[in-house]
């Protein structure tokens, strides 16, 4: 319950209910596929989207942020702190891509996968650096499907 509630809070868009409407305040919009990431924006990466060497994602809030280093490697920083997550998969030239059907993959520069959150067979997924200290990669739908474990910082 206070995962889902922060996962909630941390990525809820302020002032976009424009009328509730009666009824119950605990009801939770739910859809089952179908659903679009999403916009890119503040700590998301979208489907289909990589980064390269050097290239990072943000928290909305700008404390943590997740980097594909130049060597290799791909860690989670929290600012004034430091690491709080890596794969430790090292080597020049890597890219990180968030894969159209999910999986969220680590490439070295001959295009061979050398990590991976084996979240395949997901189309439309896509990663979120949370305001909390996770890192996770949520279905279309909003499931959660991998994550860093880091939260709550």
């Amino acid at each position: 319950p206070a995962t889902v509630r922060n996962a909630l809070v941390g990525s809820a868009t302020p002032n976009k209910v424009i009328n509730a409407g009666a009824g119950s305040p605990n009801l939770l919009l739910y859809t089952l596929g179908g659903g679009t990431p999403p916009p890119p924006g503040c700590g998301i990466m979208a489907s289909g989207t990589s980064l390269p060497t050097g290239g990072s994602v943000t928290s909305c809030d700008g404390r943590f942020t997740f980097v594909i280093q130049g060597d290799g490697n791909l860690v989670l920083y929290q600012a004034g702190v430091g690491a709080l997550w890596a794969n430790h998969v090292y080597g020049s030239g890597h890219t990180l891509h968030m894969q159209g059907d999910g999986n969220l993959v680590v490439y070295n520069n001959i295009g061979q996968a050398r990590w991976h959150t084996v979240t395949y067979g997901n189309p439309g997924a896509f990663l979120a650096v949370q305001n909390d200290g996770n890192v996770v990669v949520y279905s279309a739908a909003g499931r959660p499907l991998w994550a860093s474990n880091t939260c709550c910082r």
